[in-house]
């Protein structure tokens, strides 16, 4: 059995210069956790577990500055965001055989002022051209989409983790994750028209995500890596989302007598790393597509002089690899 406690205090200051706004936000948690085991076997046992976590708002979601996505589209930061607290139970299991391993576990996570992005119409409008008509363009209000602590959402999943290992420098793991999310939440604000707004932003909706890593080495001594992600399409009260896949490839191999490194790397092969997204207002739909960045191919020669093979590999293991692919969403 392990259990622990840790204490975090947060002292978070927003100042806008031009207008003399100041917005500070202290707070100080506790976050318990509970952590127990049992062992059936070397190769196989169950545990369960609790903690208490949080997340908190990114800087972009505090910065009140707003940012213009399109010339009808802007975001715009609150400095009143709250973090989101949450509760997570998770029951596991772990078998390992010789060369495969499988880990599967049912969670349950219950969070509190869980962020929302909220669309609503500023008050103005821009002139945008008409195709069919370019003699009259069509008025189109101009929308601002915002966080806040909106919702309380229970999550209720389940993830399995497999790596199979046929032969010595071959690796291939597989991880799938399930979930249903349950968000519950109510919204009221005063219009640019001086009106008071109710919304319902219940949504129930079930997604998944899962990623698959490969490494294996090829004919002429060629190492050879992927990694690939995909998260499924979700949905709230205003927005969909779509689903999106990112993929990586890596090559590399030792030349000149095993002195060099020569590497070709792929990130997002396919270019298909977007965030595809479609909001619906009363009088606007939206549709937009983001993409942190396309497609990318590099090709890198690395020479180290008095450094043995051994070391060379040392060090390339405790660099690590950059997986990619999971761009943090906005909501």
């Amino acid at each position: 059995m392990l259990d622990g406690l840790r204490m975090e205090a947060s002292d978070i200051g927003v100042e806008l210069v031009n207008t003399n706004e100041v917005d500070n936000k202290n707070y100080t948690n506790w976050f318990p956790s509970l952590f127990l085991g049992y062992e059936i076997s070397e190769k196989e046992q169950f545990t369960i577990s609790y903690s208490k976590r949080l997340r908190r708002p990114r800087s972009r979601f505090i910065n009140p500055f707003p940012s213009r996505s399109s010339n009808t589209n802007l975001f715009q930061g609150n400095p009143d965001l709250d973090p989101t607290y949450t509760d997570a139970y998770d029951l596991g299991y772990l078998k390992r055989w010789d060369k495969l391993s499988f880990n599967t576990s049912v969670y349950f996570n219950r969070s509190s002022g869980v962020f929302q992005f909220i669309t609503q119409e500023r008050g103005d409008f821009v002139e945008i051209e008409n195709p069919d008509d370019p003699a009259n363009p069509v008025l189109v209000p101009v929308q601002v989409r915002t966080p806040i602590n909106l919702a309380t959402e229970q999550r209720t999943g389940m993830e399995f983790t497999t790596t199979y290992t046929p032969k010595k420098n071959w690796r291939l793991t597989l991880n799938l994750n399930l979930f249903q999310r349950q968000i519950r939440g109510d919204y009221t604000y005063i219009n640019f028209q001086d009106e008071q707004v109710f919304q319902n932003f219940d949504a129930d909706n079930f997604s998944w995500f899962s990623r698959l890593s490969v490494k294996i080495p090829l004919p002429g001594k060629i190492d050879f890596q992927t990694n690939l992600f995909y998260r499924g399409p979700s949905e709230n009260a205003q927005s969909k989302r779509k689903g999106m896949l990112f993929t990586n490839l890596a090559f590399s191999k030792e030349v000149i007598k095993d002195e060099a490194d020569l590497s070709l790397n792929v990130r997002d092969l396919f270019n298909t790393g977007k965030r595809v997204s479609e909001t619906r207002t009363d009088n606007v739909f939206t549709y937009s597509e983001f993409q942190f960045r396309q497609r990318s191919v590099n090709l890198s020669f690395l020479y180290r002089f008095n450094q043995r093979k051994n070391q060379r590999q040392g060090n390339r293991q405790r660099g690590g690899n950059d997986q990619g692919g999971d761009f943090e969403e906005e909501g």
